[in-house]
């Protein structure tokens, strides 16, 4: 399980199953979340937790998309 994590927002973004899937969202992410948000904030990294909440985002290949904040 990878995630990508947003450093300056200090959030998850989604958990993927594979590195590629999370390069993915990485992209998708900054075009179409938050588009104030830099490639340098960006960090794919191994999976630290389970997710606490599962929403459904458009615009990405998979069903069920992860986000949630870390405090």
């Amino acid at each position: 399980m990878f995630e990508v994590y947003d450093k300056r927002r200090c959030e998850v973004l989604g958990q993927t199953r594979t590195k590629a899937e999370a390069v993915q969202m990485g992209a998708k992410a900054l075009e179409f979340s938050w588009p104030s948000r830099r490639i340098g904030d960006l960090v794919i990294r191994q999976a630290q937790e389970p997710p606490v909440k599962t929403t459904l985002l458009p615009g990405f290949t998979q069903k069920r998309v992860v986000r949630y904040r870390r405090k």
